[in-house]
């Protein structure tokens, strides 16, 4: 279906992540360092490249440099365990179309990957986005920055807000801060969910959408996929409202299901 160059010097994340994509068609070309990625790309000029930020002999900024100087049209993705926000905005005055988070599945990466590949300007599709974060001023900072960019949006304080809403309709997607617990609700003092008690909820309403996770760790994801839950992307705090925007675009792309009519 398409040619995708994978650069990462992790020998076995590149092994199984080049096994998803080749199941799905494609034709993958894997390089383990800097110089043999830029190699590749000038002598197979791939639809998608997929680059990771750290590798010998030329790192991953560097590559999509070259790349971006020789084919300004080309379509980069970065991977990177945990970047920082320099480095993600270096890399996009760089080109580079979006960051993959390696503590995702295969199955969600590559699902990224054919997403961009496939319409790398396509807007997300319609449906709605449901935002879980307790901080009043990094709540309305997302959530205002979102809605002016056409995101149908609801939006709760707490876990049992947002299992109220929940009850209502299901989402296409939850942004969850996985900072939840740890305050009292001072109007009706209901105790507060935790973050693994939210998602033991959402298992038990088979909620069939996916999760987007702000967190300082890696470890939240793992206990999202522990639930069989589908985690889209985790973002690192502090996450900036274009980064998130750009996790949703994706992640209710790459869902590709039909929402669940709601009030909104």
């Amino acid at each position: 279906m398409a040619t995708i160059l994978l650069a990462d010097d992790d020998e076995l994340f590149c092994y199984l992540l080049h096994g998803v994509l080749c199941s799905h068609g494609h034709e993958v070309l894997t390089a383990y360092h800097g110089r043999e990625a830029l190699k590749l790309f000038h002598q197979h000029h791939p639809q998608i490249t997929v680059l990771d930020l750290r590798m010998p002999e030329m790192d991953g900024l560097e590559v999509l440099r070259q790349i971006r100087a020789s084919d300004p049209q080309a379509v980069v993705m970065i991977l990177t365990a945990w970047g920082t926000d320099e480095l993600e905005q270096q890399a996009r005055q760089y080109g580079a179309i979006d960051f993959l988070n390696k503590q995702l599945t295969y199955d969600s990466i590559a699902a990224m990957v054919e997403f961009v590949m496939t319409e790398p300007s396509k807007l997300f599709k319609p449906g709605w986005v449901l935002l879980v974060d307790k901080a009043d001023r990094t709540r309305n900072l997302f959530e205002g920055f979102l809605r002016d960019h056409g995101v149908l949006l609801r939006v709760a304080r707490d876990g049992p807000e947002a299992m109220t809403m929940l009850l209502d309709a299901l989402p296409q997607l939850v942004v969850l801060d996985m900072d939840l617990g740890g305050i009292d609700d001072p109007w009706n003092s209901v105790p507060q969910m935790t973050a693994p008690e939210f998602f033991h909820a959402l298992r038990q309403l088979r909620y069939p959408g996916g999760l987007i996770l702000l967190s300082e760790r890696v470890e939240h994801a793992l206990e999202a996929q522990a639930c069989n839950l589908d985690t889209i992307d985790l973002l690192r705090k502090p996450v900036t409202p274009e980064r998130l925007l750009v996790a949703v675009q994706i992640g209710m792309a790459t869902l590709g299901k039909p929402p669940i009519q709601g009030r909104c």
